[in-house]
C-alpha cells in the first residue's frame, strides 16, 4: 500500500485492512513465500500520521504461518502477531546528514532500527510491514518446544514412535569403552 504524503490529513489515518485488499495478499505472500497460502485470513490495523516532513507508521498485522518443523518435518499451522512502528523521514535530508557524518562510527540505537527514509511523495507501507514480518519469523519452526526430531538412523518420528537404533548406536560406538570406566 503506498499512500501519498501530500494526501495525509492532519489528524491521520487510521485504517483497519483484511486479506481482502490486492496490497495485503501481495505483502503476506512476499514476506511469508512457501509459509503463505492464498485465501488465509490476515487482519490488521494502519496508523499514520504526519508531523511536518516526518511520517510515523504503527501497524499490527495477524496471520496465520504454515510452518514446516526443523526437526521433525512435520507441517503445522500456527498464528503470528506483527506490531510494526517504523518513523520515515525524507531522503534529502539524509544526504546532507550523511555529508555532516562522513567517516563517523556510531552504535545504532532501537530508535535507528526503526527509522526509514522516503523519496518522493509516497511511502510503501506494505513493504516495510512485509520486512517486519520477515525479521520476526523465528530462526527455527518447531511443532513444539521439546520436539524429538527424527531418527537419523531409520528416518521414524521419534514423537510418535520409538526405535531401537540409539541404544545399537551406543554399543557399537568407539566411546562404549568409556562407559564402563564412569561405573567403577
Amino acid at each position: 500500500m503506498k499512500i501519498q504524503v501530500a494526501s495525509i490529513p492532519e489528524e491521520g489515518i487510521e485504517l483497519d485492512f483484511s486479506q481482502k485488499e490486492g496490497w495485503v495478499r501481495d505483502m503476506a505472500a512476499h514476506a511469508l513465500k512457501t509459509f503463505h497460502r492464498a485465501g488465509d485470513p490476515i487482519t490488521g490495523h494502519l496508523s499514520v500520521f504526519q508531523t511536518m516532513e516526518n511520517i510515523s507508521v504503527k501497524a499490527h498485522v495477524h496471520l496465520p504461518v504454515h510452518a514446516v518443523c526443523n526437526r521433525c518435518l512435520k507441517a503445522y499451522d500456527v498464528e503470528i502477531d506483527v506490531h510494526c512502528e517504523r518513523l520515515f523521514t525524507p531522503l534529502f535530508e539524509s544526504q546532507r546528514r550523511k555529508e555532516q557524518e562522513e567517516g563517523v562510527e556510531k552504535e545504532l540505537t532501537q530508535e535507528d532500527l526503526n527509522f526509514s527514509y522516503y523519496e518522493g511523495d509516497e511511502i510503501d507501507v506494505g513493504q516495510a510491514l512485509a520486512e517486519q514480518i520477515v525479521l520476526e519469523q523465528p530462526m527455527i519452526y518447531l511443532c513444539k518446544a521439546d520436539c524429538k526430531g527424527l531418527c537419523p538412523q531409520c528416518g521414524i518420528n521419534k514423537n510418535e514412535q520409538t526405535c531401537s537404533c540409539e541404544e545399537r548406536r551406543l554399543e557399537e560406538s568407539p566411546f562404549a569403552a568409556l562407559k564402563n570406566l564412569i561405573k567403577k
